[in-house]
């Protein structure tokens, strides 16, 4: 049994059952979206037919929608920095690390080094 789905206006598939619930689990598929697969008279959304996709009901207090109120952030699909976010990052660890190791060194040098 294949699932389509539509991805802002665009249908996706035929995806394999265990296709679609990863597609679920990852976010790219939400319960607002529409779906359908054989024996459906027509798209539904998501969260209509959640149990035929035999998936446990969500947390409650928790929206899967962007946004929503009490967003799970493990349904939220995982964006990581860019190139120049990551150089920033990594001048300002860098700046950090100097600064303290500066304080650091300045310390250990002043008590070795007796005074006059």
């Amino acid at each position: 049994m294949s699932w389509y789905y539509a991805d802002e206006g665009v249908r996706r598939g035929p995806v394999s059952p265990q296709e679609f619930q990863e597609l679920i689990q990852s976010g790219r598929v939400r319960d607002h979206m529409l779906v359908w697969t054989a024996g459906m008279p027509e798209w539904k959304p998501l969260a209509q037919v959640a149990d035929a996709v035999r998936l446990p009901p969500p947390l409650p207090g928790l929206s899967a929608e962007p946004g929503g109120p009490a967003f799970a952030p493990a349904m939220a699909a995982v964006r990581f920095g860019g190139f120049w976010q990551r150089v920033l990052a990594r001048m300002i660890d860098g700046f950090i690390l100097w600064f303290v190791g500066q304080v650091l060194g300045g310390a250990v040098v002043a008590m070795a080094i007796p005074g006059p």
